[in-house]
């Protein structure tokens, strides 16, 4: 969802407030995070601010009952992680991040986000002094980045989660990490931790009370920080570690 911050900030201070507080109480998020938000945000570089992301189908309702036109409802993007435990510690996830843009938060979506963006395009709107939009156009098409590939093999990376698993359950364990490298080349073939967790829940924000659970579990974050080390994919850290060998 995004707010027109010139036709937000034509309002009274009182008006402005109060529809601040209505969208709050639709999102369930407090109306003091949004005034925040739209006073830092830089109305000469961008005057469609994204307030709020994956909202569900019945907030977008509510939201266009308002029937306010500094608010826009607009298609998003989600990530989607499939088979996502057994990936988890090497993709990581998103989530939100500085002006409400989605950034990688951790593993590889954290070390490459900035190869994952790729190149913003730009759409013109002609407004006028009301705010009201009166044109459009594209001003620049937005400017894909070529496919990313990894040295990691999909379906044994599958395997070797389930067998550190299961073996784990065997053991009476509940965590351990599994590596499985290419004796000739180094390349890192499969890498996998337990306990694990699902990176969708940090996409979804119907998911919150899952979200909150695993951050608080020192188990998973242990993990973690086993499989990684800041700033650095595992495979970059292994491949130098093992390659002479």
């Amino acid at each position: 969802m995004y707010v027109n911050l010139s036709a937000l900030l034509a309002l009274y201070p009182a008006e402005r407030l109060n529809l601040l507080q209505k969208i709050a109480d639709i999102l369930s998020d407090r109306a003091e995070d949004f005034v925040q938000a739209v006073g830092e945000a830089d109305v000469l570089q961008n005057n469609w601010f994204p307030i709020a992301r994956n909202i569900t189908p019945e907030e977008a309702i509510a939201l266009k009952g308002l029937n306010a036109p500094s608010i826009q409802i607009v298609d998003d993007y989600q990530r989607i992680y499939p088979d996502g435990e057994a990936f988890a510690h090497i993709v990581g996830y998103t989530g939100i991040g500085e002006g409400n843009e989605i950034e990688g938060k951790a593993g590889l979506e954290l070390a490459y986000d900035r190869e994952f963006r790729g190149e913003d395009g730009t759409f013109v709107l002609f407004e006028d002094a009301s705010g009201r939009v009166i044109g459009e156009r594209i001003g620049r098409e937005p400017q894909p980045r070529p496919p990313f590939t990894t040295t990691i093999d999909g379906d044994f990376q599958e395997y070797l989660y389930r067998r550190l698993r299961d073996g784990l359950v065997a053991l009476g364990r509940d965590s351990g990490v599994a590596i499985a490298i290419d004796p000739e080349t180094g390349e890192v073939l499969a890498l996998v931790g337990a306990p694990s967790f699902d990176p969708n829940i940090f996409v979804d924000r119907t998911r919150s009370g899952e979200r909150a659970r695993g951050l608080n579990d020192q188990t998973k974050a242990i993990s973690i920080s086993i499989l990684w080390a800041e700033g650095f994919p595992p495979a970059y850290r292994l491949v130098a570690s093992f390659k002479d060998l």
